[in-house]
């Protein structure tokens, strides 16, 4: 024997006595903890007293059964069941990929940042992409004598309306919401 063989066979006995088999359904071990994991996901509030455990554990089994005794008949392989198995297991698989706490944490986050409403108004200056260092120079003169206009007094809505006289195409009207 190598020795990774006797590593692996050494550690499958220390796992089996830290993690006993609680069930046997079909020849198929059922450890504690695989167990546990199954009956915490499927219960929210879980109860630890024998016939609450002792209830969940007969319809593991059952459950169980009827896995194999499907797989015995071949309804493994028919076509609908397949695509209805597959839907079940996304089902089931959401619980595991979500995390409810944090889920929760962020709707509330959400829910906080929507009891302020901001109000945002604008003026876009137009400029092309390739425009040259002077036109870029040129669009921010105009926005800082448009931003000085503001600060100092003037209506925001008639400053972007471009109700000062001033036909600067590089302006653009915009809806003050």
């Amino acid at each position: 024997m190598t020795i990774i063989s006797v590593l692996l066979i050494g550690s499958s006995v220390l796992s089996q006595k830290n993690d006993p088999v609680v069930l046997t359904v079909n020849d198929e071990s059922i450890t504690k903890s695989e167990f546990l994991q199954v009956y915490l996901k499927n219960n929210d509030d879980p109860q630890y007293d024998k016939e609450s455990l002792d209830e969940y554990v007969e319809l593991y089994k059952k459950f169980k059964l009827k896995v194999a005794e499907a797989e015995a008949l071949g309804y493994d392989t028919i076509p609908a069941l397949v695509r209805e198995l597959n839907g079940y297991k996304e089902q089931l698989a959401k619980p595991y990929l979500t995390d409810k706490s944090k889920s929760q944490a962020l709707i509330d986050e959400a829910y906080q940042r929507m009891q302020s409403e901001i109000k945002a108004s604008h003026i876009l200056i137009n400029l092309k992409p390739n425009a040259a260092p002077e036109d870029t120079l040129k669009a921010y003169n105009r926005a800082m004598q448009l931003r000085k206009r503001i600060i100092n007094g003037e209506d925001f809505a008639e400053v972007a309306k471009g109700k000062d006289g001033s036909e600067d195409p590089s302006v653009k009207k915009m809806a003050v919401t």
